[in-house]
């Protein structure tokens, strides 16, 4: 009887006991550029990768030769679920390719359509060229959008160079719309390009549904140029970054529906487990 009576606490504490809090652990994705080192020399390596590591949701474009349904359902087979497909700058200015990637994006089963770059002439990023940008994606957002996707801008840093009252990430900004244009905020390319992402959160986040989780080294020098040396890339929470801080921003904002780990360093897979494990001490 004393074992019977045990048992039906526990369950009744079992039935009503609050589950754990859920943390950003179990929400990351991944960008599989991360893998790229494994994926180039075998490509079920490198997905069982993101699998052992517990990813579910990924960023992801062309793998090889294999066509988008073949992606798919390789992708599948491991437990992953495709989330965004990348477009190239260049595609933005032909009607053909922005359709083809459209297609491709949709055979394979992703939600957003993300432009990683602005291609420009010269180091720094020109006011001219940040008004091409803004006209190319509006388009290509709209043809988006009345495909049943959205197109998303991935910041890269040299958007922030100084102009006007504000800078040119404000042009792009303005010259877009929230229906057809939105925005994939990457914390290590905000900070490197002189912005604090939680300031950045505060006044773009309600049209930034995507973020990439970079962290960056200590006591480096920054710039505007988009570019770093890899070793710059270090595991959330071993950098300058207040990594926990601006998830707990994006949270209260409300409209980042998707996070990735993106890890350029050499030291993948290891530093993306060790982003994991900081990643499990913030609840979601």
């Amino acid at each position: 009887m004393k074992r019977l009576f045990t048992l039906l606490l526990l369950s009744f504490l079992m039935a009503f006991s609050s589950p754990p809090p859920q943390t950003f652990r179990d929400v990351v994705g991944l960008q599989l550029y991360s893998l790229r080192e494994i994926l180039g020399k075998d490509l079920d390596a490198g997905l069982q990768t993101a699998r052992d590591l517990g990813i579910r949701e990924v960023e992801c474009s062309a793998m090889g030769m294999l066509p988008p349904q073949q992606i798919k359902q390789k992708l599948a087979s491991y437990g992953l679920e495709p989330i965004t497909w990348g477009i190239d700058y260049t595609a933005l200015s032909s009607a053909e390719r922005i359709n083809q990637t459209i297609a491709d994006a949709k055979a394979v089963g992703a939600r957003y359509l993300v432009c990683y770059w602005i291609n420009h002439a010269g180091k720094d990023l020109q006011p001219a060229e940040i008004r091409q940008a803004a006209r190319l994606f509006e388009a290509a957002g709209k043809t988006c959008f009345e495909s049943g996707l959205q197109f998303v801008y991935h910041i890269h840093g040299y958007e922030f160079q100084p102009y006007e009252n504000g800078t040119l990430f404000d042009v792009l900004y303005q010259n877009t719309s929230s229906k057809y244009v939105n925005f994939e905020l990457d914390t290590f390319w905000a900070y490197f390009g002189g912005q604090d992402p939680v300031a950045f959160l505060e006044k773009y986040g309600k049209r930034t549904p995507l973020m990439h989780l970079k962290d960056c080294k200590k006591g480096v020098e920054k710039d505007k140029t988009g570019q770093a040396p890899l070793e710059y890339d270090v595991p959330l929470g071993t950098g300058e970054i207040p990594v926990a801080e601006v998830l707990r921003k994006s949270r209260q904002i409300g409209q980042v529906k998707h996070y990735f780990i993106e890890d350029e360093s050499a030291q993948v897979p290891g530093s993306i487990r060790q982003s994991l494990e900081f990643l499990q001490t913030i609840n979601y």
